[in-house]
């Protein structure tokens, strides 16, 4: 039976009695999970349900809104896509039998796991230090990381540590490994002339300069 108000008479033997009864309308369960996603460059789209009375099969639309968590923020129909935790909203409008209704869960967006790994560099010592680079493995194609950072203890003759790094807050949606790498600086060759190889005899010790 639909919503609405209703009459009802029931006789029983020589006694009639009447009530007046209302059907108000249902309210539909909507379910929805925490559900947990890896940074992928692209945004997460998020699924419900929405289960009715006797088994009642729902066909109108599931609207879907979206805020970061733990905040005060409008929900707007924004998909997520970078690493951080949301919450989402799925509401049903008021129709027919049932009311309106809603329901919320978390979404979290890890930052996606790579590597990046300084790349072996060589010099002479005294010569002006090369460009440091890296390569990544793992990175969202089209994508590019920012404010990475490079540093060498010394550059003396000898083998050191090419240190790389991140600026504080830099790319959030990569939870980064980084591999240092190695800075080789060769012995510089020193050429030593004589400008005066003639001396004269003068009973002393003589150096050529």
């Amino acid at each position: 039976t639909n919503i609405g108000k209703y009459a009802a008479k029931i006789t029983l033997s020589n006694q009639t009695i009447s009530r007046k009864f209302e059907i108000t309308k249902a309210k539909p369960v909507i379910t929805l999970q925490d559900a947990d996603y890896i940074y992928n460059g692209q945004s997460v789209s998020y699924t419900g349900s929405v289960s009715l009375a006797n088994n009642e099969v729902y066909g109108g639309t599931i609207n879907y809104s979206y805020r970061k968590a733990d905040t005060q923020d409008d929900f707007t129909n924004g998909l997520p896509m970078n690493a951080g935790v949301y919450e989402v909203k799925a509401a049903v409008d008021a129709e027919g039998n049932y009311s309106d209704s809603f329901a919320t869960a978390k979404i979290k967006i890890e930052p996606k796991p790579i590597t990046v790994t300084a790349e072996k560099k060589s010099k002479t010592y005294g010569d002006s230090t090369p460009e440091f680079t890296y390569t990544v493995d793992g990175l969202v194609e089209d994508e590019h990381l920012q404010d990475i950072n490079f540093s060498v203890d010394n550059e003396n003759a000898g083998s050191h540590s090419i240190v790389i790094s991140q600026k504080a807050g830099a790319n959030p949606n990569y939870a980064i490994t980084f591999v240092n790498g190695t800075l080789n600086v060769a012995q510089r060759q020193l050429d030593v002339e004589w400008s005066n190889t003639t001396l004269t005899y003068n009973r002393q010790a003589q150096t050529p300069t």
